[in-house]
């Protein structure tokens, strides 16, 4: 009975220090695409990216969280097709917060995350795309604490699935160092 009573009282604690909490922002950054095919020449190009970000998280600011994020986003260029339009990426990150006890709380985090980018090919209308993310940054509560000012590095390894060359497929990866600055709200 001792053992429900000390779980229960526990649990009601980690409970109580964690909380749902919301944040929104943007980012911008160059991307380097690497294509690779068996009948063709790796070929490299960069584009820039730029969008906005939501995401929703459960966790306390000091400790741990996990966090969902939706991205939203065009290339200046178009990289798959003469027509690319905007690309779509869902991630899911387990974030590692410190105490520093001066007013700000940096943090590790790691996660991965799949996307779709609209396209205009023959044969094909979107490619999809998964990653695996690493970064870290810090946040800075506002306005009492229940704000926070986030930024954050995240360095994305990219694989998209392979588009159609003529017979061949091409394999593409890249890679980036995707900074995020956005502002969020802890209930």
């Amino acid at each position: 009975m001792r053992k429900i009573l000390l779980s229960v009282f526990f649990s009601a604690v980690l409970w109580a220090e964690s909380g749902v909490y919301i944040g929104a922002g943007g980012t911008m950054y160059n991307e380097d695409f690497t294509f690779n095919s068996t009948g063709f020449a790796s070929n490299e190009m960069s584009a820039t990216y730029q969008g906005s970000k939501i995401k929703i998280g459960y966790g306390e600011r000091k400790a741990y969280a996990i966090e969902f994020s939706l991205s939203y986003g065009e290339y200046d260029k178009n990289i798959f097709s003469d027509d690319d339009g905007a690309q779509v990426f869902v991630d899911i990150d387990i974030i590692k917060a410190f105490d520093t006890d001066i007013g700000f709380y940096p943090f590790i985090k790691f996660g991965f995350g799949v996307g779709n980018l609209k396209i205009d090919r023959v044969l094909d209308s979107s490619v999809a795309s998964g990653s695996f993310q690493v970064g870290g940054g810090f946040f800075i509560p506002i306005f009492g604490g229940d704000f926070e000012l986030e930024a954050s590095a995240v360095y994305r390894w990219k694989n998209f699935e392979g588009i159609d060359l003529v017979g061949d497929a091409a394999e593409v990866d890249s890679s980036v160092i995707e900074p995020y600055i956005g502002l969020g709200y802890r209930f």
